[in-house]
């Protein structure tokens, strides 16, 4: 008889236990008279006291509040599951929270010099808050700034290229990135390997659809003395061409063949976050010097001491920079 009476009694609380848990996942988020935050139930009575400047809905049995200016999550019975501590909490990506620490909030809620980091489920620190700034995982990998210097971590955190760039570009299509050491410039994969080392001036892509170059027109701006001959005439005949100003007889082979301008390319300013366009062709310009401008053939000749590179996609070296007046697409 005991015993079956010890069986009904657990049996009654189990069921109690139960219904209070559904009814909990029921809590309604309340304001009182002075503006302080609170949950009732469907019944209209105080479950959780007036004690937030802001509160959620609960949801997987927590809620999301805020307290002092800080924000952390409760359960039903008001216990904090992850303490009221972040000054900012970014919204769920799957098991982990970005949170930010520290810093000032202004009137408009705007937060400056917090520094960031994620958390669990737990409230446990996955990657420490020692960030300025924590980008999204939009191609993957999130770029991190600390101290005024730039670099990409990997979903599980991991640094995949060191925090120590002083610019820092976006992953392309082709999964690669630039980045910015001073006044120099690199190439880095998605697996954190150098492609380019960060060692040149200036970097930049082929782009566009360009037919083969014309190899006379290749042999000619080769040529110090057609250049110089060639840039002298520009003076006083802006229409003149370099058939100008070579001998008779390779001038006329230079009209007959067909003349197609040399690949144009584009070379990354220093700002933060423009991608290296690939969408044409997988390879990378370099310039030791950084002053080959994008345009026409004339604007490849104008500056004989840039003599640009080229890698490949998978970082070999293709063509040293200054060996050449002239890169052309391979």
């Amino acid at each position: 008889m005991k015993n079956i009476f010890h069986s009904a009694l657990l049996a009654m609380a189990v069921l109690v236990s139960v219904n209070f848990s559904v009814n909990a996942q029921d809590l309604i988020p309340d304001q009182n008279a002075k503006g302080k935050w609170g949950y009732i139930n469907s019944d209209g009575l105080k479950v959780i006291n007036y004690n937030y400047t802001h509160a959620s809905a609960f949801k997987d049995g927590r809620a999301l509040v805020q307290k002092g200016g800080k924000w952390g999550y409760i359960d039903e019975h008001g216990k904090e599951v992850i303490k009221i501590k972040f000054t900012e909490m970014a919204t769920w990506a799957g098991e982990y929270c970005k949170v930010g620490v520290g810093g000032k909030v202004d009137g408009d809620g705007v937060v400056t010099g917090a520094k960031y980091g994620y958390i669990n489920k737990a409230g446990e620190y996955v990657l420490k808050p020692e960030y300025d700034e924590i980008g999204s995982f939009e191609t993957g990998l999130a770029y991190v700034k600390k101290d005024k210097k730039y670099g990409y971590i990997d979903p599980n955190f991991n640094l995949v290229i060191p925090c120590k760039y002083s610019a820092i570009g976006s992953y392309n299509s082709a999964g690669l990135c630039w980045v910015k050491d001073g006044s120099k410039y690199g190439v880095y994969n998605a697996e954190g390997g150098i492609i380019v080392p960060v060692k040149y001036k200036a970097i930049g892509t082929f782009y566009g659809e360009y037919f083969e170059s014309n190899p006379l027109a290749c042999k000619v701006v080769s040529n110090s003395e057609y250049v110089q001959k060639y840039i002298k005439l520009l003076e006083t005949n802006p229409d003149a061409t370099l058939a100008d100003v070579v001998p008779p007889k390779l001038a006329i082979l230079m009209r007959e063949t067909p003349h197609y301008e040399l690949p144009s390319h584009y070379f990354i300013e220093g700002k933060n976050f423009t991608e290296l366009d690939m969408s044409t062709y997988n390879y990378i310009l370099v310039s030791n010097y950084g002053k080959i401008q994008p345009g026409t053939f004339n604007e490849y000749v104008d500056d004989e001491k840039d003599m640009a590179g080229i890698y490949s996609s998978t970082g070999e070296e293709l063509l040293p920079a200054g060996n050449y007046d002239v890169a052309m697409l391979p």
